[in-house]
């Protein structure tokens, strides 16, 4: 007897290898995909309405005064927020 297996041998050395590689990587690339369309879903805004766009200004407000934020980032908060 020559060896185990079921006839593939030494003919598919470099090939089944090669297959190998892209499956894996064909499988990585599947899941990159879907963790980046699932963090896009998750990322849309929503418009706000009344109250929450108000409590989101103060919000803005409040950090403009303890210095956590510069005007200008208030300024284009407060223009992403206007209807």
């Amino acid at each position: 007897m020559m060896g185990y297996g079921y006839g593939y041998g030494d003919g598919m050395g470099w090939l089944g290898g090669f297959g190998m590689v892209l499956f894996w990587g064909l499988v990585i690339l599947g899941i990159v995909m879907l963790v980046r369309w699932f963090s896009s879903e998750s990322g849309r805004t929503v418009p706000l309405h009344g109250g929450e766009r108000d409590k989101a200004l103060e919000m803005a407000r409040e950090r403009l005064a303890k210095g956590e934020i510069k005007p200008e980032e208030f300024e284009s908060i407060k223009r992403s927020l206007e209807p």
